[in-house]
């Protein structure tokens, strides 16, 4: 166990301590983090070790995706599950390699880390990233009589957001210390409360998807988030973007050579 100080309150973390580096050690890890989501110190090891730690996960990340989407393919075509096709902005998205670069390797892996895993560490985080989700609802039913574009309200909010962590950092501390032994107890739906959101957002790559099939029809992003999840609470928020963005980067190369 390893102890971490915060402000006036201390909590504990888990971690796997300092260890010689093997895949069948790492999965077992991973599987373990899975069964029981917990809050996690980084991981202590080499920035060499953990670079080779987040590159396994990529690789298997992309082979446990690609083939689940195979899968889901086959079954399409053998008519035991419903046809899904491709939305004309996700195709036409792909129609240019850097265009597909710029959103899939560039923005996408920043924008969702952010929204969907960064705030796994911290209470007032969460707070702030999850209220996105009211206020973004009662943005769209206001659209009609408040023509404000979609833009303007995210920035708005990611200023907020700088103007929150740059202010008041006693009181903040104050909030997290308060909030802390309930955030622990709840991690667990927290976290895969984050897999779903972040899988269930890609049902927007579809058309007409029927609401029992978005399990299915996104498990390849669910497996992706429980994986991204696990980067983030072991390594960092960036090494998760980076896994993610090299994830994005070999889809986008393997459809442009096949497609």
């Amino acid at each position: 166990m390893k102890t971490l100080s915060l402000s006036s309150y201390t909590f504990q973390t888990t971690y796997a301590g300092r260890r010689s580096f093997s895949p069948k050690a790492l999965f077992k890890e991973v599987l373990r983090f899975l069964r029981h989501p917990k809050i996690q110190a980084s991981s202590e090891s080499s920035l060499v070790s953990r670079v080779r730690q987040v590159g396994v996960l990529t690789v298997a990340n992309f082979f446990l995706a690609t083939g689940v989407g195979l899968l889901l393919t086959f079954l399409q075509q053998q008519g035991m599950l419903e046809k899904t096709e491709l939305s004309p902005e996700y195709r036409k998205l792909f129609e240019h390699l850097p265009m597909a670069l710029l959103a899939g390797v560039g923005i996408a892996p920043l924008l969702e880390e952010f929204l969907f895993r960064s705030w796994l560490r911290s209470p007032h985080q969460a707070l702030y990233v999850l209220s996105a989700l009211p206020l973004y609802g009662l943005f769209v039913v206001l659209q009609p009589v408040w023509t404000m574009p979609v833009l303007y309200f995210w920035l708005g909010y990611l200023v907020i957001g700088i103007l929150i962590e740059g202010l008041g950092r006693t009181r903040i501390h104050r909030l997290d210390a308060a909030l802390y032994p309930f955030f622990s107890r709840i991690f667990p739906l927290l976290f895969y409360g984050s897999v779903l959101m972040f899988g269930f957002v890609h049902v927007s790559n579809y058309t007409h998807v029927p609401l029992l099939l978005y399990p299915l029809v996104t498990l390849p992003q669910l497996i992706s988030g429980c994986l991204l999840g696990y980067t983030r609470m072991r390594y960092g928020f960036w090494y998760g973007v980076g896994q993610h963005g090299l994830h994005n980067l070999v889809c986008i190369l393997v459809m442009f050579l096949f497609q």
